[in-house]
C-alpha cells in the first residue's frame, strides 16, 4: 500500500452520511487515488465551510490525511465545480445521482481509474448544460457505454465470441448483447435457446459511441424508439454483470413511465 500519509487532489464527492453529532462520513472518488470513504469533522455544524463543498456531484480539491491505521481525515476542502441537483431540473439531477450511483458500484476502495474519473466529470459538465431531455437520456446511455469499455466489460463487436476469428459487423449472423456470432458458428446455437437479439446497426451505434468522443456520440440523432431501445440494451449488459443494478435507474425510469 502506498504509504504516502498527505494528499492534495481533484475529487468527485459521491455520497455523504452522518457520523456521530457534528462530523459527516464522505465517500469520494479521487483522481490519481481511486473511491475512499473519509471523515469531515465538524461538517455538520452550520458554520463549517464542509457544509455546501462536500455535497454530492461536486468536484473538490481536498488536502487528506491518512493515519497509519488507513482512515482518512479531509482537513481542507475548495470547490472546483458544483454540480449541484438543486440547480437542475429532476431528470437532470436524477440522471446526475445515478452517475454517482454507478461510480459508486464500480469502483473498488482505493483503486486508481483516471478515465472513470475524467469521463464522469466530462459528462456532468455536458449534462448541465443540456436542457433537451431526450439529449439527456442519449448522454446517459453514451456514458454507459464509455464506462463498460473502461471497465473492459463492452463485448468486443469484431471477433466471434465462439471462434475468436475477426468478423465484419456487415456478416454478424446472430447476437445479444453478451455473445456475438458468425455465419459458421450461428448454426450451432441451440434452436430452443432464446436470444434477446437486436437489430446490428446497433453494433455499429455502440461502436461509434465506444471510439469517439461524447461531443461526436451527442450529435447522431435518434428517435424515442432508438433511445429506448439502447437503453434496453444497456440495461440488459448491467443485468449481466455480478453487482446489482443502483435503485436510482429505477426512479429514472419512473420518470418517463
Amino acid at each position: 500500500m502506498n504509504q504516502q500519509r498527505y494528499w492534495n487532489e481533484s475529487a468527485l464527492v459521491l455520497k455523504r452520511y452522518s457520523a456521530g453529532e457534528k462530523d459527516r462520513q464522505v465517500i469520494l472518488f479521487i483522481k490519481g487515488v481511486g473511491k475512499i470513504s473519509a471523515k469531515a469533522r465538524g461538517a455538520k455544524n452550520l458554520t463549517s465551510p464542509f457544509v455546501s463543498r462536500l455535497s454530492p456531484l461536486n468536484e473538490c480539491r481536498v488536502l487528506m490525511y491518512r493515519a497509519s491505521s488507513g482512515y482518512w481525515t479531509i482537513t481542507q476542502c475548495e470547490t472546483i465545480r458544483e454540480f449541484s441537483p438543486s440547480t437542475h431540473s429532476t431528470q437532470k439531477a436524477m440522471i446526475g445521482l445515478t452517475m454517482l450511483d454507478i461510480i459508486d458500484r464500480c469502483s473498488e476502495s482505493e483503486h486508481v481509474n483516471d478515465p472513470l474519473y475524467e469521463v464522469t466529470i466530462d459528462t456532468l459538465e455536458k449534462l448541465a448544460s443540456i436542457n433537451d431531455e431526450q439529449k439527456m437520456e442519449q448522454l446517459f446511455s453514451i456514458f454507459q457505454v464509455k464506462v463498460f469499455e473502461i471497465l473492459g466489460i463492452l463485448p468486443s463487436f469484431s471477433h466471434c465470441t465462439r471462434c475468436h476469428k475477426k468478423i465484419d459487423l456487415d456478416k454478424i449472423s446472430g447476437w445479444d448483447m453478451m455473445q456475438i456470432t458468425c455465419h459458421d458458428c450461428e448454426k450451432f446455437n441451440p434452436k430452443n435457446h432464446a436470444r434477446e437479439t437486436f437489430d446490428k446497426e446497433y453494433l455499429k451505434l455502440l461502436n461509434y459511441m465506444k471510439k469517439n468522443v461524447i461531443e461526436s456520440s451527442l450529435k447522431i440523432s435518434l428517435n424515442n424508439e432508438q433511445g429506448k431501445d439502447l437503453k434496453r440494451m444497456l440495461k440488459t449488459l448491467w443485468n449481466a454483470q455480478t453487482f446489482s443494478l443502483p435503485k436510482s435507474f429505477d426512479v429514472l425510469e419512473s420518470l418517463h413511465a
